[in-house]
This record gives C-alpha cells, structure tokens and sequence, in this order.
C-alpha cells in the first residue's frame, strides 16, 4: 500500500478513514473497538494454554493465578469501552450496556470460580491446569452470546428467538 505518507504513528493510522456510514466516517480505530474484550480473552487463554502444555501439570497454581488476572484485565477492558450501544462487523456484533454488565457479571462469576477452586487444584490427584483454560473458554462463550447475532435471518439475542 502507497500513501502520501502522512501517517506518523498509530493515533494517525486510527484516524484513517475506512468508509462511510449515514454520512459519517467510519474509523480503523472503531472498528475492532467493541469486541477487543472478547479478542483479548481468548488470545489469553490460548496463551494460558500453551503455558501448561509447554510447562507441564506442575503449573496449575501459576495458569490459575494468571486466568484470574485475565479476566480482572478484561473486565477492565469492559468497563473501558465508551457507554451506549456500540456496533461493529456490519451490525452483527452489537455491545449495549446491558450486555456489557452480565459480560461483566459472568467475568467476576468466572473469577470467583477459579478462586475457590485453588485449593481443590492443589491436591495433588486434581492439578489439572485445563480446568482454568475451560473456565475462561466458558466466559468467552458466555461473552459472545450476549451480543446480537443472525443467523439465517433469525435474531438470537441471548436466548430469546425474534423473527
């Protein structure tokens, strides 16, 4: 890609404009700005993941630990993005401010989670550092069915059915 070279750094490349919308520019910037939580979630547990596998069962404690941290971070993140609905990937991945606190809500249920199971995970027979990966799978699952989603020119919106 050729340009007149007016991008400096990455506030500039944000800046640029991708298209236009009911007469208003659209952002590089906004375009993945409501579903960075989500992105940055699993990136996390697959990193998690490779941690263990690489690691070994002895790092249960250490991917528990950093799981929690995880979600801490994302929720973070959650909180961050700019109040009101938020609409990205043509209208098929929409973040309201009801979504974003049971997004919120099941980040601090996850976190609870992998807290008092440490002690369980400590035992020696049960130092599986899987169940930390499953439980930050669920949440992101959970996080992704909170948004508006088509599928065959049906809305599902969490588990209700519109047509």
């Amino acid at each position: 890609m050729r340009g007149v070279g007016l991008i400096r750094d990455l506030d500039d490349l944000g800046n640029v404009v991708v298209t236009q919308k009911d007469g208003v520019p659209v952002l590089v910037k906004d375009l993945g700005q409501p579903v960075l939580p989500e992105l940055v979630l699993a990136v996390g547990a697959m990193v998690l993941l490779m941690i263990g596998a690489y690691r070994g069962q002895g790092t249960t404690r250490l991917v528990t630990t950093l799981a929690v941290l995880l979600l801490v971070v994302t929720g973070a993140l959650e909180l961050w993005l700019p109040a009101g609905k938020l609409v990205t990937f043509g209208g098929s991945f929409i973040v309201d401010d009801f979504a974003r606190f049971l997004k919120v809500l099941a980040l601090i249920a996850s976190a609870a989670t992998l807290i008092l199971s440490t002690e369980y995970l400590s035992q020696p027979s049960s130092r599986t550092f899987e169940f930390s990966i499953l439980v930050l799978l669920s949440t992101l699952g959970i996080g992704l069915g909170q948004v508006d989603v088509w599928v065959l020119g049906i809305r599902c919106d969490g588990a209700v059915l519109v047509n």
